[in-house]
This record gives structure tokens, C-alpha cells and sequence, in this order.
């Protein structure tokens, strides 16, 4: 049985709790426009407040990614789209390391009449609890956490002190996955199958999905086992795939073949996680370099946590203290948490609105 997840205090993460959360206050001169109409409106426009009676809550989504992170859309537009068809007056995105697309995705958002909201998230590392055994909020991985930054305001174009820190996290992330491309190429040769791909030319399929410029692109996990996967559908039967993966991971694959979402949950967890022949020893920064970026962005840091499968949809209506109540015994984590692109079909069911909050 997974031992419950502790509470998160501050003497665990030797921060200092004194730090203000935001280091500037006000919209950034050197914004973009979109961007700043949208940090200078203070409140929700009317048009949104007439959607619903005052004292109701409003259907909100506080955290997605947008491409080219990996992403259960293809595009904004897919994004906004989908908020606007389920009604949500608040949306907003939390990108990895990058933040171009929060111009377009703030334009569209206030187009459908959906109130964007700016975030960012990071995978972060802290040694004491490593050492520890203290599991944070990955399951799996003692010591490692994902903090998110919202409402930040800062990072169009990022300050110095932001871009400093940025850079670090990309320098960190890019070698990390440029290894992990050539180890899993390795595994897949060693099993019968040479998928011909480098670091450069998985970009450069993250570029042609999305339509997106080279330099936006930092890859994640996600988006190597999504490359692995899409070649050998490309050039394989399913048959021939079923058996690659056999040999891959050394006994018969779990998901089918045919299922590429499924596929790629199953290339990560067997193959690319720690202990795994794919794997390559994770280079986080420290919690430290994480939540001085968020403050350097303008943001708030946040503890987030997440309830990837489980429906809160109920609970989230009635009030959203009974969605933090429901997940409190729990630490799950899935980057991405939305069914259509991260988990088995059969969970489609649940509201992507009400997969993932910080709280």
C-alpha cells in the first residue's frame, strides 16, 4: 500500500517563507499587446459576468498545456474551442519553459469570450527529501516535485534574473533528452527495429504537428515516447510493432498496438522510467531555482495536486474545497492530464475542466 503523501511545509523545503510571491507589481511595458490587455483587466468583463448569477462558481480550468509542450491539443484554437463548448469562463495555460504561444492563446481566449489566465510549471528536485524517502507529488520519484507559477506577469519578454534562470532549465533539460533519444534508440535497435531518430529530428516532428517555430521547442518525456511510437506506426504492422515492443520490454506489451495514446503511456512507464533501460538520471533544478523563477515571472508559486482518472466533477460543483478534500490522501502525477491524450479511453468520460487544479 502507497504511503500517504505528507503535508508540504516550508522548514521541509528550506525556503524562506518571507519571500513575496510576486516581485513587481503591475503589466510589464514591453508586453505584447495581447498579453497586456489581458493582465491590465483586473476583473472579469461583464459579458462574463452575465453568464452566471453572482455567489456561483465558475466552470474554470486553471492549468493546460498548449503545443509545443506536449499537449492533448493540436492548437490554441483546439483549446479554446473546447473551454468555450463546455461552458468554462476561465482557462488557463501553464507551459514548461517557454511562454510564445501565450500571445496567440490570449488573443483567442478573449475572442471565445473565455478570461485567459497565464501560469508556468517545474519539475524540481530537492535532496534532502530524496534522501528521505519523502515522496512529494510524483508517486514514483522521492524528492521530486512539480511546482506551478500562477498569474504570472513577467515573461513577455522574461527579465533578466527569469531568463537566467529559464536558461538553466533548458541547458538541464535539453542534454537529458537528447541522451534519452540516443539510449532509446539503442533499445529499439536492440529489439529489432531502428527508428532513426536524434534530438533534432524529434523537434523537428514536435515542428511539423504544430506548425510552430524550432526554438520554441524543449522536449519532454512525452514527447520522445510519442516520437518512438509514431515511427514504428509509420513503418510497422501491428503485428510487427506488438512483437518490437515484446522484445523492447521484455515480455508481451499491455496496451494495443493500434492504441498510440496507450502506446506511448506504456513505452514511458516500461521503458523510460528510473531502472529502466531507457532511462537517463534526472537533472532538475533544486526547489530553490524553481520558486525564485516563479517570483521572478511575477507569479505565485503553487503546490499543485492532481487527480489524474478520478471523477470530481460532483464534488467540484458542490464547492472546490471538496475537490481538495477528495484528493488530499493522494499523489498521482501526469504532466498533461487530460484522457483524450494521456490516459486509457476508457476514462474518457470524466471532464477534461475538472482533471487537473492547483490548490
Amino acid at each position: 500500500m502507497q504511503a500517504r503523501t505528507p503535508a508540504l511545509r516550508s522548514d521541509m523545503l528550506g525556503y524562506d517563507s518571507s519571500m513575496p510571491c510576486r516581485q513587481t507589481k503591475g503589466t510589464p511595458m514591453t508586453a505584447s499587446e495581447p498579453v497586456r490587455s489581458s493582465l491590465e483587466r483586473l476583473s472579469i468583463s461583464h459579458d462574463l459576468d452575465e453568464r452566471m448569477p453572482i455567489g456561483e462558481p465558475r466552470p474554470h480550468n486553471t492549468h493546460i498545456h498548449l503545443p509545443p509542450n506536449f499537449s492533448a491539443f493540436d492548437s490554441v484554437g483546439e483549446a479554446v474551442d473546447a473551454a468555450r463548448a463546455e461552458g468554462v469562463v476561465m482557462l488557463g495555460v501553464s507551459n514548461y519553459y517557454h511562454y510564445g504561444v501565450y500571445a496567440e492563446f490570449a488573443r483567442e481566449a478573449r475572442a471565445a469570450g473565455i478570461y485567459p489566465l497565464f501560469g508556468t510549471e517545474i519539475i524540481c528536485l530537492h535532496d534532502n527529501l530524496v534522501q528521505a524517502g519523502v515522496r512529494i507529488n510524483d508517486p514514483a520519484n522521492p524528492g521530486k516535485m512539480y511546482i506551478c507559477g500562477k498569474g504570472i506577469a513577467e515573461f513577455d519578454p522574461p527579465n533578466i534574473e527569469a531568463s537566467r534562470l529559464l536558461q538553466t532549465i533548458r541547458d538541464k533539460d535539453s542534454l537529458r533528452m537528447a541522451e534519452m533519444v540516443d539510449r532509446l534508440g539503442e533499445v529499439f535497435r536492440e529489439a529489432g527495429f531502428d527508428a532513426e531518430l536524434d534530438e533534432a529530428q524529434v523537434k523537428e516532428m514536435v515542428v511539423r504537428r504544430h506548425g510552430c517555430p524550432t526554438d520554441s521547442v524543449y522536449l519532454q518525456e512525452r514527447h520522445v515516447a510519442q516520437a518512438f511510437q509514431e515511427r514504428m506506426a509509420e513503418r510497422l504492422s501491428a503485428d510487427e510493432t506488438a512483437g518490437v515492443l515484446a522484445r523492447a520490454y521484455g515480455g508481451p506489451p499491455k496496451a494495443d498496438p493500434g492504441h498510440a495514446v496507450a502506446t506511448q503511456n506504456e513505452i514511458r512507464s516500461r521503458l523510460m522510467k528510473a531502472g529502466k533501460p531507457g532511462y537517463v538520471t534526472e537533472t532538475f533544478v533544486d526547489f530553490d531555482h524553481a520558486y525564485r523563477l516563479i517570483v521572478a515571472l511575477g507569479g505565485i508559486p503553487c503546490y499543485p495536486v492532481l487527480a489524474d482518472g478520478a471523477d470530481l466533477t460532483a464534488s467540484s460543483r458542490r464547492r472546490p474545497s471538496c475537490s481538495s478534500s477528495a484528493c488530499a490522501g493522494w499523489a498521482s502525477h501526469v504532466p498533461s492530464s487530460f484522457p483524450s491524450a494521456t490516459i486509457p479511453s476508457s476514462s474518457n468520460g470524466m471532464p477534461w475542466r475538472c482533471a487537473k487544479q492547483a490548490f
